[in-house]
């Protein structure tokens, strides 16, 4: 730096600054400066002034003690977010807010699943439906059938679900409608898979239960299924009549 006033920029990089923490910048000098160092001659002071209040946190080093610098200001140029958000509604004529939303950017990564939620439209009296396909697996004990424009809900045994998600209401139920609006959910509580396709599956492994004999579905020297690592072939393991496990 040539003697006098010089303006030097140092760039320290982007980051977000957390609230309540107290950030410092240090500057240090070479061996040069230090060894040829004469105060008001050869020192190097930042934004020296006279202007008050000086920043208290603002400090220099002797080589023994540091000491608040009198009379100096630092320039900072601080570029952040404004996390406040305010937002007006103007109204035409007398009316309420009932509600309304914000969308935001998404950032990271969204953790989704699949709603176990299906719609079906149609005209009740030209249609006359009354079976409805689940593209879900439903559970008997949750799943809630809302009729939307006649404000009606529909559980079992409202209707009959079959194990692979097929609803059956009774014959001309929705006969002499127009438009019918049914949405079939499920988004609470959780239950037991009893569809016909996880029985078959418990049966055709033969798992077993030591207390209900009503599920029980153990065969003497039958187990299960499961597939080799390497070529992905089928083979069933067993108890054979000693305890002793074998691989058919």
């Amino acid at each position: 730096m040539a003697a006098g006033l010089n303006t030097v920029a140092f760039d320290i990089g982007t980051f977000i600054a957390d609230t309540g923490i107290k950030y410092h910048i240090g500057l240090g000098t070479d061996g040069e400066y230090k060894s040829t160092f004469n105060a008001g001659v050869t020192e190097i002071s930042l934004r020296t002034d006279a202007s008050t209040p000086s920043i208290s946190d603002s400090k220099s080093f002797d080589g023994a003690v540091w000491s608040t610098n009198a009379g100096v200001s630092l320039g900072f140029l601080v570029e952040g977010r404004n996390l406040k958000l305010q937002l007006k509604i103007t109204a035409s004529e007398t009316s309420e807010v009932v509600g309304f939303g914000v969308y935001y950017g998404l950032e990271g990564e969204l953790v989704s699943r699949t709603k176990s939620r299906n719609m079906f439209v149609f005209h009740g009296t030209n249609e006359n439906l009354n079976e409805f396909q689940l593209t879900f697996n439903a559970d008997s004990d949750f799943l809630e059938v809302h009729d939307v424009l006649v404000g009606q809900t529909y559980m079992v045994p409202s209707f009959e679900l079959t194990g692979l998600g097929l609803i059956k209401f009774e014959a001309d139920f929705f006969n002499g409608r127009d438009l019918v609006y049914l949405i079939c959910k499920q988004n609470s509580g959780s239950g037991f898979d009893n569809s016909d396709a996880n029985g078959k599956l418990l049966e055709d492994n033969h798992l077993g239960s030591f207390d209900d004999p009503a599920i029980d579905k153990s065969v003497a020297g039958r187990g299960i299924i499961l597939a080799q690592a390497v070529n992905a072939v089928k083979r069933e393991v067993t108890l054979d009549e000693f305890g002793f496990i074998t691989i058919l």
